[in-house]
């Protein structure tokens, strides 16, 4: 029978072991790290569906200055905690619901990428730590009786349904042969103007202080501006695969509506809201065909903002388009060859 370490026994060890430093620093993680803590929450992990969930827990319990790791286990935030459509600090809330971890951790955590057979972003691990959730198909996680995205830093709004595996730059060479073939018949050749750039279809930001090439061909042109709007969505339908029939008219009729008379766009440099009503679309159609119940953005010093699937529907393609030019940064869909499947798709982030 072995007997139990006392107090005076492991000094006796310690005092015949020669301590380096590297023997100081093992000796020194080994009895700082309370190992029922560690247990307890490699047990709350691997509830939540962390395959790690013994690693994780190791290093969360290590890098626990105060011995407040507990919390994590005992306290939760819930959906209705969340401020709807508005900036908060994730931090702070934490402390408000007895969640009193260290930002450090917060941190910590917040980059930490699980382990998956899907790709994860950074960001969820915190989310589902926080809000007690697990992993599911349709969304980021579940939690609350909710499905939640959770977007980080400068994330697109593309998911695994209702988005065609159409390659960037063919929208691009959709949008060249529409046009082309529109501006025929109108005794107008737009090869000249159209070019072979690889981003020639871009959104272009007010630093280059260039035209947007659909702004051009309509003012030269003289196409109809809803008309011009029209063969435009129908060149990014390649890529909603999903887009509705009103969807399309819409969007059209929308988009049409920031041209002057004389066929240039009423802001015509930089972020205009020709943009970001385009941007405004892809966010309805993400939450649409991806069925999720909000949307949760969080960048790397705890800033969030949750944006419920209700405020996303219920608003006009307009008044949501003004949301997003007041409180998001938006990343315009990048048509060259180089940017993939993922180029058509706009990123936000606050």
């Amino acid at each position: 029978m072995v007997n139990k370490p006392t107090k005076e026994s492991i000094i006796e060890i310690l005092n015949n072991v020669p301590l380096d430093d590297t023997t100081l620093e093992q000796v020194h993680n080994i009895i700082k790290i309370d190992p029922i803590h560690v247990g307890l929450m490699s047990e709350h992990l691997q509830k939540l569906e962390f395959s790690e969930h013994a690693t994780l827990a190791r290093s969360l319990c290590e890098r626990d200055h105060r011995g407040v790791v507990a919390t994590l286990i005992r306290r939760t935030i819930e959906e209705k905690n969340l401020p709807r459509q508005k900036k908060f600090d994730l931090a702070s809330l934490c402390q408000s619901k007895g969640i009193a971890v260290s930002i450090d951790l917060l941190k910590y955590i917040l980059h930490f990428v699980p382990t998956s057979t899907v790709p994860v972003g950074k960001g969820e691990a915190l989310i589902r730590i926080l809000m007690k959730g697990t992993p599911i198909e349709t969304g980021d996680l579940g939690a609350s009786g909710k499905k939640f995205e959770v977007k980080f830093n400068k994330s697109r709004i593309r998911g695994m349904h209702g988005f065609d595996l159409t390659n960037a730059s063919q929208v691009a060479v959709a949008l060249d042969e529409y046009f082309i073939y529109e501006c025929d018949k109108l005794k107008f050749d737009a090869r000249p103007l159209i070019g072979n750039e690889p981003n020639r279809w871009n959104f272009v930001s007010g630093k280059r202080k260039k035209f947007y090439l659909l702004s051009e061909i309509v003012r030269q042109s003289g196409m109809d501006p809803k008309y011009a709007c029209s063969i435009f969505v129908n060149a990014y339908s390649l890529y909603y695969s999903q887009m509705k029939r009103s969807e399309h008219l819409n969007l059209s009729l929308s988009l049409a509506e920031e041209f002057n008379s004389d066929g240039t766009l009423k802001e015509e440099y930089g972020y205009s809201n020709f943009i970001y009503k385009m941007c405004a679309f892809s966010l309805k159609y993400y939450a649409t065909v991806e069925g999720f119940d909000g949307m949760i953005i969080l960048n790397s010093e705890l800033e969030c903002m949750y944006i419920t699937k209700e405020f996303i529907f219920e608003t006009s393609l307009e008044e949501l388009s003004s949301f997003i030019k007041e409180n998001l940064k938006v990343a315009p869909p990048s048509l060259t060859p180089l940017a993939g499947t993922q180029g058509s798709s706009f990123g936000i982030s606050l």
